[in-house]
């Protein structure tokens, strides 16, 4: 099969995730989403391109495993993982970087290098 139409697919099925965990969450079914999560890292890690170790569909994985690590109690899912959830959600919808670090896969090489030098040259003091 088309590598590319594969990686689509993944993208498909991180984005559906997401929104169906999301929405379990915001009922405060926090089990629920968990597990439609770890479900969706399995079949990504399971298909011909996760075990291959492509970097796309790794990204959708470890952008995953990000969020279910939000959703371990509620004070934490409304805290950050509500927002990083949305934010990731749109960030694979529309395959594009949302100054996530899970979501660099969508940026190009200038901005990638951009973004490294801006982080070089800010000093905390």
């Amino acid at each position: 099969s088309n590598p590319h139409v594969e990686r689509h697919r993944g993208r498909h099925l991180a984005t559906e995730a997401l929104t169906a965990a999301r929405q379990a969450a915001r009922r405060g079914q926090l089990t629920e989403a968990r597990r439609l999560l770890s479900e969706a890292v399995s079949t990504l890690r399971e298909s011909s391109l996760g075990s291959a170790g492509d970097s796309t569909i790794l990204g959708l994985i470890e952008s995953l495993v990000d969020c279910q690590n939000d959703l371990r109690d509620e004070d934490q899912y409304r805290r950050k993982g509500e927002k990083k959830m949305a934010c990731t959600s749109m960030s694979h919808k529309t395959q594009r970087s949302m100054n996530l670090g899970t979501t660099d896969m969508y940026g190009t090489q200038a901005t990638r290098s951009m973004k490294l030098h801006f982080g070089k040259s800010i000093t905390v003091g």
